[in-house]
């Protein structure tokens, strides 16, 4: 693969749906994340859909700030939250698509490991983004799923090959001009334990070749869309980007806008990357990490 040098993260594992049958309680799945560092901050994009029982909603933001902290955001992949249906559930009712967007909007979690971190983060966590201790960050996940199975084992999922959950930091530092980009995973062993691995630090500085990283569907993208992705409606700053081998100073944030959305919006448009089980729709949500301090939502 010529052009821009990238590292492709597998970080996902499903528990298998009931595709077309809304059950009491169900998990969401289904989420792409990309990251691209450019000179002068990162740009993280992510799909907006949230799939469960074969039902989607395009609505969920997954790409979060916390609060207290600049220059760092949050997204979590994998089977990561947990829905409590009861109340839409009826005997012999049908659940339609607007039904239920309708309702996890407001419903209630059973348990959400993006609310486990950014409470965590907010609360006795770090007060910047490079104090932020990967280890006891996951020790803290790790403890709050452990509580959740135990008070819920019917519903804990079996173990995944890749993790059951992907947590992904990224966080840019003005003064070194340096993209941070951290992550773990969370799974369950055989028999049963909860337990972290695969902690990752990826860093990008000015001198770096210019990169981005995967999360997610990250493995489905590489099989299904990256071998054709050059031969897809491009924008022009992404086909300028792959075009070359630059650094990360030479990146414009512009170019990694557009690789960052491309990315997703061709995973997006991607059969295979949408099944009834799980899937990644559009819109793109985008944020940029930059020298301004807070992160900036650009659609």
């Amino acid at each position: 693969m010529a052009g821009v040098v990238f590292s492709m993260v597998v970080a996902i594992g499903v528990v298998s749906a009931h595709a077309g049958q809304v059950q009491p309680i169900e998990i969401s799945r289904g989420t792409l994340v990309a990251v691209v560092p450019y000179s002068t901050g990162a740009m993280v994009a992510a799909d907006s859909r949230e799939t469960i029982s074969g039902l989607y909603c395009d609505q969920r933001l997954k790409i979060r700030t916390p609060d207290g902290i600049e220059n760092l955001v949050v997204a979590v992949t994998g089977s990561s939250r947990f829905y409590d249906l009861t109340a839409l559930v009826g005997k012999g009712r049908v659940v339609t698509q607007p039904d239920l967007c309708s309702f996890v909007t407001a419903a209630p979690h059973l348990f959400d490991m993006e609310s486990v971190v950014l409470d965590w983060l907010r609360g006795d966590g770090p007060k910047s983004a490079k104090d932020v201790s990967l280890d006891r960050l996951a020790a803290h996940c790790v403890e709050r799923f452990a509580i959740f199975i135990a008070a819920y084992p019917q519903l804990a999922p079996p173990p995944a090959p890749n993790g059951l959950m992907n947590v992904i930091l990224v966080s840019y530092d003005p003064k070194s001009r340096e993209t941070l980009v951290r992550d773990f995973r969370i799974n369950r062993s055989a028999a049963g334990a909860v337990f972290s691995s695969d902690s990752a630090v990826y860093q990008y500085s000015p001198s770096t070749p210019s990169a981005f990283r995967l999360f997610g569907e990250a493995d489905k993208f590489a099989q299904f869309v990256w071998p054709t992705f050059r031969s897809q409606r491009l924008r022009a700053d992404t086909r300028s980007l792959l075009s070359k081998q630059v650094l990360t100073q030479d990146v414009t944030s512009l170019q990694a806008e557009a690789l960052a959305v491309d990315m997703i919006e061709q995973g997006a448009d991607n059969p295979n990357l949408n099944t009834s089980e799980e899937g990644v729709g559009r819109p793109v949500r985008l944020v940029r990490i930059d020298t301004t301090g807070r992160p900036e939502m650009l659609r």
